[in-house]
């Protein structure tokens, strides 16, 4: 028997039909573009029939969602090809329990001791698991089959790279380029229903290529916000590139003060929702967005745009430097030393052997032959854990402060256009970055660059005389260190420090994220008597 546990306090809500056996969350677009959002998103799942039916429809859907349907004999569940909206479950004496809370499932659970000690280092569950022995997730673009006590899990969609070898010319790709950005923008202002649009706007690019798109289609519903320190060059570039593009702008300074709210009760609701026993609650935008509702500067119904994603399908995660050949084994190395994909700058000693045998069940035991399939192969990974688990579920403060949201770089349209575009365009980002600039950045004047440290002659000479796997673990632990605290982040480590009775010197050795990710397992520890 199937138990559904679908109580939601912040986010989409869960809606269902009459006859109680299909439940929905979310929005998305059909194949002829119309919108479906929240218990409208019933028309577009009905009338299922059918397995096939059912992943036809959640492979058709272009959007954000959770869907499950029960039919006479079995029940399924999917997530979207992004896993925006989280669908966990486990197996139990009287059934299996879906939802999308890990809190929701009961209290009777075991630490995942391995992912617990990888936690931290990685700030998410590794693969198909959760913080918990019995508990489950679905990953990106996966879904589940309940037959009685068997359960089955399926991918519908992988983010690998299907590029056709006989590619257009560099004329026609960047051509697709401004049709498929325009088609997306096109389909977000049309699906908005005039509600107005919060872009968290930093000093980069992907949210500067969201603002300055609303710009080439003249929509003027637009807010544009920033934060973090005053003397921060991100924070310069935003109020430039909002001002120029002629939309409103509002800054929240992170002050001690402020950030101290991450300790008291809203603080620790929204961490606890936005862990949900598989992430470390990402907490960039919720000091922000908490003051900006406070002051009545951003509207209730707002749809907020962050710039998630933007610059990895457009290659930001290949290596800079190529190497000459790419084994398995230095395919995970590269995972495990690199902190796009292990977050955080400062950590204590890397335990290695741990992270490598969580990793090396996700990863293919057959060779990696060439550098397109490696390519392919850390799209694939990162974005079913790095992305989905992390970067993407900070959605999660919009969720708690009452707003909707949307992911424009995973619309259907611009994931598979980047899928289709050969590596050549996305070594450095070439294709991203110079289309971006040429088409709009520099014919709206805000082509403006942030200052980027230019590597130590040591550095460079470092690279070409030591063995890689000493590069590497020499990169992890001294090189990657962020040039400028922009979100004081420093301080709010202190106050986590202090909530937790730990000693400061722990700052010198690690950084936010890991402090996060340890708090989160000393809480599930002590909540759980684990």
């Amino acid at each position: 028997m199937t138990h559904l546990h679908l109580h939601t306090s912040y986010g989409f809500s869960w809606h269902n039909d009459v006859s109680e056996r299909l439940f929905v969350q979310g929005y998305c677009f059909d194949e002829q573009g119309y919108y479906y959002e929240g218990a409208e998103l019933l028309e577009y799942f009905s009338g299922i029939g059918s397995a096939e039916g059912f992943v036809r429809r959640i492979t058709e859907a272009n959007g954000c969602f959770a869907v499950i349907w029960k039919a006479e004999d079995a029940t399924f569940a999917a997530v979207d090809r992004l896993r925006s909206l989280p669908i966990v479950w486990k197996k139990a004496s009287d059934g299996i329990h879906i939802s999308g809370d890990v809190s929701q499932l009961g209290d009777s659970h075991t630490l995942d001791t391995a992912q617990a000690v990888v936690f931290p280092y990685s700030c998410l569950s590794l693969g198909a698991a959760t913080l918990f022995r019995e508990v489950h997730q679905l990953q990106a673009g996966e879904w589940l089959h309940i037959q009685g006590r068997t359960t089955t899990v399926r991918t519908y969609f992988a983010c690998t790279n299907e590029f056709d070898p006989s590619s257009p010319s560099e004329e026609e790709i960047r051509r697709q380029f401004r049709l498929t950005a325009e088609a997306v923008w096109t389909r977000l202002i049309q699906a908005s229903r005039q509600r107005t649009f919060v872009i968290p706007l930093s000093g980069g690019y992907d949210s500067r290529l969201i603002a300055a798109m609303f710009r080439q289609l003249e929509c003027e519903r637009v807010i544009c916000f920033t934060y973090g320190r005053k003397s921060s060059n991100e924070v310069a570039i935003s109020r430039q590139v909002a001002e120029k593009l002629g939309y409103p702008w509002h800054f929240v300074e992170y002050t001690e003060s402020l950030l101290k709210t991450y300790l008291e009760e809203d603080g620790l609701a929204y961490r606890d929702f936005a862990s949900n026993g598989i992430s470390v609650a990402h907490e960039q935008d919720f000091f922000a967005i908490r003051q900006l509702l406070l002051e009545g500067k951003i509207p209730v119904d707002a749809i907020v745009l962050p710039g998630f994603g933007g610059d990895v399908l457009a290659g930001s995660w290949f290596p800079d430097k190529v190497p000459a050949s790419w084994s398995r084994d230095r395919f995970i190395r590269y995972l495990i030393t690199n902190r796009k994909f292990f977050s955080g700058t400062r950590k204590p000693r890397l335990d290695k052997k741990a992270i490598y045998q969580m990793i090396s069940k996700e990863i293919p035991v057959e060779a990696i032959p060439d550098l397109p399939t490696a390519y392919s192969l850390l799209q694939y990974w990162g974005m079913r854990n790095r992305m989905s688990k992390f970067l993407v579920n900070a959605v999660r403060v919009y969720d708690f402060w009452g707003l909707h949201w949307k992911l424009p770089f995973f619309d259907h349209e611009w994931i598979d256009y980047w899928r289709g575009i050969p590596d050549v365009y996305k070594l450095n980002k070439r294709l991203y970055l110079s289309e971006a600039s040429q088409w709009l950045f520099q014919p709206m004047g805000i082509d403006f660059h942030m200052d980027v440290p230019r590597p130590s002659v040591f550095r460079k000479f470092a690279k070409q005389l030591l063995p890689a796997v000493i590069v590497d673990e020499l990169k992890a632990r001294w090189v990657d260190r962020v040039p400028v605290d922009v979100n004081n982040q420093d301080t709010l480590s202190r106050l986590i420090c202090e909530e937790q009775g730990w000693d400061e010197e722990r700052l010198k050795r690690v950084d936010l994220n890991y402090l996060m990710g340890s708090a989160y397992i000393r809480k599930l520890t002590d909540a759980f008597g684990l």
